[in-house]
């Protein structure tokens, strides 16, 4: 399947960069990747649907260190298909410990979606998937603090999509 990276998400500044290396690796670059999700909150993926949470607008301030977050997809050796994903996060932390907890913005997980249907929570950058459906798949993981809630900064959800087409 020729794996074509693609960010649909607006962006604070220009377009992302992809590349891919000689090993197959397609890799979603930006320093950070911001942007609408579904359930009605931007037009370039109107179509996700997935379960609302609410919202943890993350403050403007020089102190303050705005989370971002990219994804690198990695065909998986065996010719089946599947995938291993890896969620590369800035300025957060993954916090299993301390779900349905207080919330911040600087920890907590992530929700992977897959042509816009939450598949898992994702408590770690690594990710196995496989079993995905034939054609073109949009594959989506937003930022949310330990109480679920998506995480925002200037009105735009913290989340990377990449597509396989």
């Amino acid at each position: 399947m020729k794996a074509v990276l693609t960010m649909l998400a607006l962006l604070f500044a220009g377009a992302p960069a992809y590349s891919q290396n000689s090993a197959g690796h397609h890799k979603h670059v930006p320093a950070v990747s911001k942007g609408h999700h579904g359930g009605g909150h931007g037009a370039a993926s109107q179509h996700m649907q997935h379960m609302e949470h609410s919202r943890l607008d993350i403050p403007d301030g020089a102190d303050i260190k705005v989370p971002a977050v990219s994804l690198e997809l990695t065909p998986d050796g065996h010719g089946s298909g599947a995938y291993t994903l890896f969620v590369d996060v800035k300025n957060f932390t993954f916090d299993p410990a301390n779900v349905n907890r207080t919330s911040t913005w600087q920890e907590g997980h992530a929700h992977l979606y897959v042509n816009g249907r939450k598949i898992t929570r994702l408590y770690g950058p690594w990710y196995f998937l496989d079993g995905l459906p034939e054609g073109k798949v949009t594959i989506m993981v937003t930022l949310n603090s330990n109480r679920h809630e998506d995480l925002f900064h200037d009105g735009k959800q913290i989340q990377a999509t990449v597509e396989l087409d």
